[in-house]
């Protein structure tokens, strides 16, 4: 099976015992971009249509951004800002990761892209 086939498989099984609460722990890992997508997407669809409570632990910050309702960002085990997407800033981004971003916003949903090097 490939990765977003044993992801599917997964989540079906976790459906089958109808829990109120579903837990992935970087449930896009290894797979391909058109898989993240699937895997994200009825991630989210489960939320709304069954009343599932999902948590999701991503490093992508883009996919927390367009998949997520709440976020949580963490530093040293500890939750530091938790709220919507606008938690999600360069100040914050720097901050807790250490990485320089930028915001944009693309066909209205917002987006981080890395900070050229040179902008220093």
């Amino acid at each position: 099976l490939s990765g977003g086939e044993r992801q599917k498989v997964t989540i079906a099984r976790a459906l089958a015992q109808e829990p109120r609460l579903l837990v992935f722990d970087e449930p896009t890992g290894n797979l391909d971009v058109a898989n993240e997508q699937r895997i994200l997407r009825h991630a989210r669809r489960l939320a709304r249509t069954r009343g599932i409570t999902v948590l999701c632990t991503l490093h992508d910050l883009n996919q927390a951004l367009q998949c997520g309702d709440r976020l949580f960002l963490m530093q040293d085990g500890c939750i530091k800002y938790t709220g919507g997407g606008d938690i999600l800033t360069p100040e914050t981004v720097q901050e807790i990761f250490g990485a320089r971003v930028r915001a944009a916003v693309i066909d209205g949903k917002k987006y981080l892209i890395g900070a050229d090097d040179d902008e220093e």
